[in-house]
């Protein structure tokens, strides 16, 4: 009997990858497996795309997300932690229930093969990740961590034509054997060591190793990157009641959360102007062209 896979997603209702998201699902083979559920986790399960999803297949299954609300002291990092991994939990679960051997976490913006499932189940491991592009670069460096738990910047052409390769952690699509999230292994509230990160470092724990299978590629969107990344084009100081143009650096930040801006311009000042007190930092950004302006006092 063929092994069976519940796959669980993440969905923004009315996102442009909705549609290209669930025809790719609708396609996916079978041949080495057997899908037993699509689980879907939504902030609005009455989306047009997912609705017309669900009643032609049984097996899918939405969720609502619910209603998140963050006490004030939580920074928006945090706020973003708690969110996300109460969101993956709510389909982790519902995997778990569905009683699958195996199950799939999938980032639903991403554009993968027909025969993904069958690719991942043929290698019988643990956990197993196919490797993420972004055009031809590789791409998820947050989350593919190597056996020393540093992250992963480059794979080469050469570990593409190989083995799978043994890693500390893997992310955006990932394939769990179910007997490991039965031990109530689930993503904790962090984005620097949870989510699939913290998920995988658990199943360490309890003796379960983590692959990647560089033979399988998926295809991360460059919209969707370029949406997360922000440029410091200037930097102002205030003294006394005037504001003078410090300098323009050409500092790229991945996402505009206070404290990883924070981070990238106190190391910036601390090598190039020695003295310089941050007593308090004022954050301008502009969305349209993705710029932010620091003014320092």
């Amino acid at each position: 009997m063929k092994p069976t896979i519940s796959l669980v997603s993440t969905v923004k209702a009315g996102s442009d990858y909705v549609k290209a998201f669930v025809s790719q699902l609708s396609v996916l083979t079978e041949k080495n497996c057997t899908i037993n559920k699509i689980i879907i986790v939504t902030d609005d399960t009455s989306d047009r795309e997912l609705v017309n999803f669900k009643s032609k297949d049984s097996r899918v299954c939405t969720i609502f997300e619910g209603i998140h609300k963050y006490n004030e002291r939580y920074s928006e990092k945090q706020c973003k932690a708690l969110k996300w991994s109460s969101i993956g939990n709510l389909g982790i679960d519902a995997a778990v229930e569905s009683g699958a051997n195996y199950l799939l976490y999938l980032e639903a913006d991403l554009t993968f093969p027909y025969d993904l499932l069958d690719q991942l189940v043929s290698n019988n491991l643990d956990v197993v990740a196919p490797i993420i592009y972004l055009g031809c670069v590789f791409y998820d460096s947050w989350g593919f961590r190597n056996l020393d738990g540093v992250k992963i910047n480059k794979i080469d052409i050469s570990d593409a034509l190989s083995k799978p390769i043994e890693v500390s952690s893997v992310g955006s699509c990932v394939l769990f054997k179910s007997e490991i999230l039965l031990k109530n292994l689930r993503f904790k509230p962090s984005l620097d060591d949870g989510l699939l990160v913290g998920l995988c470092q658990d199943a360490r724990d309890f003796g379960y190793k983590i692959w990647v299978d560089p033979t399988i590629a998926v295809l991360h969107p460059k919209s969707a990157w370029l949406e997360q990344i922000w440029k410091i084009n200037q930097i102002f100081i205030k003294e006394d009641e005037s504001i003078k143009l410090l300098c323009t650096p050409d500092l790229v930040v991945a996402n505009s959360y206070n404290e990883t801006v924070l981070e990238v311009v106190s190391e910036f000042l601390k090598i190039r102007y020695t003295g310089i007190r941050l007593d308090k930092i004022q954050m301008v950004r502009d969305g349209a062209s993705r710029n932010i302006q620091i003014i320092l006092s």
